[in-house]
């Protein structure tokens, strides 16, 4: 009996007993907390908003290199010339032959659409050179990206000069 009343004798340094916590939060300590996480939520809600939207011009500049890089090795492949049509709406097709076939239309990632295509469409012959070499530049309201076709085929992009749509 001596032994279970000494485990549950007072602690002289704290002056509480040695089954009780010695104290909780206060008030201002849990107030303060939410508040530095609600700071910190609200800073970074933007940032990854920005973030998905590089992450969709991105997916439609891959799309887009894809395709032209497609519409080469067809050209090479088949021995017939090969285009790449484009809307202003972000609509896009690979037409091989005549101009008069058949197209699968597909689309950019919205709200990615192109904001400059060349004045002709890209038509890549069976050596896999391009006529006529141009760019295309994508984006929408917070960036853009720029997909260049030279006049050998090579399909490569980057970032306009400004970054700015």
């Amino acid at each position: 009996m001596k032994n279970r009343r000494a485990s549950k004798s007072t602690d002289l340094k704290s002056g509480f007993s040695s089954l009780q916590s010695p104290r909780g939060f206060s008030l201002i300590d849990l107030l303060l907390t939410c508040f530095l996480i609600f700071l910190l939520a609200g800073l970074g809600v933007p940032f990854l908003h920005g973030l998905a939207a590089e992450q969709k011009r991105m997916a439609a500049c891959d799309l887009l290199v894809s395709a032209l890089a497609k519409a080469r090795a067809l050209a090479i492949s088949r021995n017939t010339p090969v285009r790449l049509l484009a809307e202003p709406s972000g609509r896009f097709a690979l037409q091989a032959g005549a101009r008069d076939s058949a197209v699968v239309w597909r689309q950019l990632p919205a709200p990615v659409r192109f904001l400059k295509t060349p004045r002709r469409p890209v038509l890549f012959h069976s050596r896999g050179t391009a006529s006529p070499g141009g760019s295309y530049l994508l984006g929408d309201e917070e960036g853009s990206l720029k997909v260049i076709v030279s006049v050998s085929g090579r399909v490569r992009w980057t970032r306009p000069r400004g970054g700015g749509p």
